[in-house]
């Protein structure tokens, strides 16, 4: 295993990557890690692969509408992919002090649409700062480092919100900014 030391903090970065689900099925509204498929909440719980519904992070890396085909259920379908590294919620609990561990997890359409939301307000402002300095060079490359240094400069939270839909209960993640 790797690890990177940052302000005097260690993150490890594991040789394989672990499996982290931010599960908005039915009764769940939970980041799993590692957790086997097909498991009932309380199974889940029993096991402890429940990490909370809840959890503070840095973001490393956001990747933008990856087209995926994952199990029967999604086909070709938009998803966000984002790396993180939590520093609060059951994510950062496992780990003592100042440690902490580089996770990625997916969202898909409405927690992939909260987490559009706050990247289009940023890119907003970022359009704003190019033509305040004089529209200095490309207008999409200019925005897209504002973003990444908003992203890398904030902590964000990932908080699970109930919706009672058409189709019965679903979770999606609604990301805030903490600073």
């Amino acid at each position: 295993m790797e690890t990177i030391i940052i302000n005097n903090s260690v993150f490890l970065i594991p040789p394989s990557q672990p499996k982290l689900q931010a599960n908005c099925a039915k009764e769940y509204g939970q980041f799993l890690l590692d957790c086997p498929p097909k498991l009932t909440i309380l199974e889940a719980q029993a096991g402890g692969y429940l990490k909370g519904n809840k959890a503070d992070f840095a973001i490393a890396i956001s990747r933008p509408d990856r087209l995926l085909t994952i199990n029967e259920n999604f086909t070709n379908e938009p998803f966000t992919e984002l790396w993180v590294i939590p520093v609060a919620g059951g994510l950062k609990d496992q780990f003592k002090g100042p440690a902490s561990m580089l996770l990625c997890f997916l969202m898909h359409r409405r927690s992939k649409d909260s987490f559009a939301g706050l990247y289009n307000h940023f890119a907003h402002r970022a359009f704003q700062q190019w033509c305040e300095e004089g529209m200095p060079g490309d207008p999409k490359e200019f925005c897209y480092q504002a973003i990444a240094s908003v992203l890398k400069n904030y902590i964000f939270c990932a908080e699970f919100q109930k919706v009672e839909g058409t189709l019965g209960t679903y979770w999606f993640t609604a990301i805030l900014i903490l600073k």
